[in-house]
């Protein structure tokens, strides 16, 4: 009786550890789920605010230049032709290598072509010589 009374204890230690486990995911996915970074695109000139008369709602808010947004813009266009013109530097060594394999596969097929002739022609000499 004793045994199964601490099994009862443990087992219902455990199933409170996993209640507590199981509200602690569910807390910090909920964390997750509603906590997102929004980046929101506001058009030039639809928000006007002068700096010395509000306060920031948002704590975590930065105000940018709109010379620091020029190159900060011009910094990504940069990376961005960078990373266009690796990718076409792939995509041409690639197709490249590609048309290198076929030609290596052409000649291969026409190496055993001309080995074939060459068997065919060595038969028919002998055939000719025997008939001498």
């Amino acid at each position: 009786m004793q045994d199964r009374e601490d099994t009862a204890a443990k087992t219902s230690e455990g199933l409170s550890d996993a209640q507590e486990h199981l509200s602690a995911w569910k807390r910090e996915r909920n964390r997750r789920v509603n906590n997102v970074e929004l980046v929101l695109t506001v058009a030039r000139g639809q928000l006007e605010v002068e700096a010395g008369d509000t306060e920031p709602e948002v704590p975590g808010a930065v105000l940018l230049t709109e010379s620091v947004v020029r190159k900060l813009n011009q910094e990504i266009e940069r990376l961005g032709e960078s990373k266009l013109a690796a990718m076409t530097e792939s995509k041409d060594f690639r197709a490249g290598t590609r048309m290198l394999q076929w030609e290596k596969d052409k000649l291969l097929m026409e190496l055993g072509d001309l080995q074939a002739k060459w068997t065919d022609i060595q038969q028919i000499k002998v055939l000719y010589l025997g008939f001498l």
